[in-house]
Parts: C-alpha cells; structure tokens; sequence
C-alpha cells in the first residue's frame, strides 16, 4: 500500500489504485480549496455489464442490500473477472477524462487483497483509464446509496460534477445534493 493509499483509506473506506494526477490534487486539497471537477463511476452494472452474474447475487441481500453477510458476495465478486466492459459508459468516461476531469471509480465492492487485485486487474485488461479506484471497507455495512453519499461528503476537496451508477437511490441522494447523475439501466 502506497504512502497516499494509507493516508487517504479510513475505515469506510480503502483507495486501491490512483494516478499521479490524483495524488498531486489530494496533496494539494491539504493546504487549500483547490478543487478539481471529478466524473465518479460505478463498477457493478455500470462501468462493466454483470448481467450474467445477477443470479449469484444472495437472495437475501437482493431484498435487503444494507444487510451484510460475511463471505455473502465473494461467489458473485469472483465472477466478475468475466464481465465485458459496458462501451457506452466507457466512451462516457473516456470523454470526461479527454475534458480534463478525474475519474474516480467508486465501487461497492467490500476491499479484500484478492477482489482488489482482482478489480484492478479487470479494469487494466479492459482498457479502463481512471484516477482512482475505492473500495468500501471490509467492515463497512452501510448500504451502497449511503457509503456513496458518505465517500461524496467525506471528499468535499473534490468537485463531483456528474455520477454514473446503476442504483436508482444513489442517483436520488446526490441529486438532493445538487451532484447531477446518470442512471444505468
């Protein structure tokens, strides 16, 4: 783990890759306002299409996704190395990285050594540029709309000008936030 990945990771929290573009920004927010327009993506049934892997789900969680079940998403986690990337949504990141944004993706993944390598693996393999990659804590049980909000406020230094995501409550919250978004159907 890199000297940003430690001083930046909290216990909500765990950023698993970053650029240098995103490294100097952070390090500069430390002694001042800057701001710097950042475009934030979703992984799961956003950036890549995990239509195939829906049925692996835990049915339970399906109902409840707040609900946290130790080991519960690690046979669809797994699965996800076989996603194909969604090309509409990454043309959509790519022309916010050629505008000059950040781009940060922001994952409910719950952090593991395998599934963060595994993530970033994916992402290398499909062509993915971005700026950083986080991940929820281990022990972070918030629901997915509620840690997204939470890593928005927590990360005030950036200035989040659109979101992409596939959950219609993330949309909704950062909507009341002013923070404009897409939803992915």
């Amino acid at each position: 783990m890199s000297t940003l990945e430690q001083r930046y990771s909290t216990k909500e929290f765990i950023l698993v890759g970053h650029s240098r573009r995103f490294e100097k920004q952070y390090f500069k927010s430390l002694y001042g306002p800057i701001l710097k327009s950042v475009a934030v993506f979703d992984l799961d049934g956003t950036l890549s299409d995990d239509r195939h892997r829906q049925c692996l789900m835990p049915k339970r969680i399906k109902q409840n996704p707040s609900e946290y079940a130790e080991g519960a998403w690690d046979i669809y986690d797994r699965a996800s190395a076989d996603d194909p990337v969604n090309p509409r949504i990454l043309d959509e990141l790519e022309s916010w990285r050629a505008a000059g944004r950040l781009i940060v993706i922001l994952t409910g993944r719950r952090h593991s050594n395998w599934l963060s390598k595994q993530t970033l693996g994916w992402l290398n393999d499909k062509g993915v540029s971005y700026d950083a990659v986080v991940m929820r804590a281990s022990n972070n049980v918030a629901s997915n709309s509620n840690y997204k909000v939470d890593w928005v406020v927590k990360n005030h230094w950036l200035d989040v000008a659109h979101i992409y995501d596939d959950n219609p409550e993330v949309i909704e919250k950062l909507g009341r936030m002013g923070i404009y978004g897409t939803l992915i159907e």
